[in-house]
């Protein structure tokens, strides 16, 4: 996990900053910049339990909501809790009328655009809740990668894709960008020209 921190950190020295998830060996992590957590990251383990069928036992930046199977109808998360844009089969967000609901109260909001993507895939999200969305005020952290029709594959970013110009919009305004394609299948180069059509 350090190796990959440092690894990372260096693609833009200073311009960067991390938002760890789970997926490395566990290890201390020692780099100079902003370091966010996600989802149940941890020094210490693989993976941290996030839920405990409704029930928080993981406290981070940001989560993903439990998947619906996990949680009874009616299932309500926390307040002030910031949870990611999500798709179908999880307990909230996952769809346009679930995002409108959390805006209309008032929730801080990590949108993934890859996310959306597959929502509007899904006919799922309307372009008015959309729109709305797009220019919601409380938006906690922006996720960017690109995504394969109804898969959420962490595909590599292109000038052109969808949700990048709106992202970078958002990392100008001091919003924390996460750009989540999957590095480690990247070549040097490769990782370059994703932080370069970022910032």
């Amino acid at each position: 996990m350090s190796d990959a921190a440092e690894t990372l950190v260096a693609l833009a020295p200073g311009r960067v900053g991390l938002q760890l998830t789970p997926g490395c060996a566990p290890s201390p992590i020692n780099v100079d910049c902003p370091l966010r957590t996600h989802h149940g990251f941890t020094g210490r383990a693989l993976r941290a339990q996030v839920w405990d069928g409704g029930t928080l036992v993981w406290h981070g930046d940001s989560v993903h909501p439990p998947l619906q199977r996990q949680v009874h109808d009616g299932w309500q998360a926390p307040d002030d809790l910031v949870m990611e844009t999500m798709y179908p089969g999880y307990a909230a967000l996952a769809n346009g009328d679930q995002i409108a609901a959390a805006m209309d109260a008032g929730r801080w909001l990590a949108v993934d655009v890859a996310h959306l993507d597959i929502q509007m895939y899904h006919g799922i999200l309307t372009k008015s809740v959309l729109h709305r969305l797009m220019d919601y005020e409380r938006i906690a952290e922006v996720h960017v990668s690109t995504s394969h029709e109804h898969r959420d594959t962490h595909a590599k970013i292109y000038p052109s894709a969808w949700g990048i110009e709106w992202a970078r919009a958002h990392l100008a305004a001091g919003t924390p960008v996460i750009l989540e394609c999957y590095m480690h299948k990247l070549s040097h180069e490769e990782r370059l020209e994703q932080i370069a059509w970022m910032i």
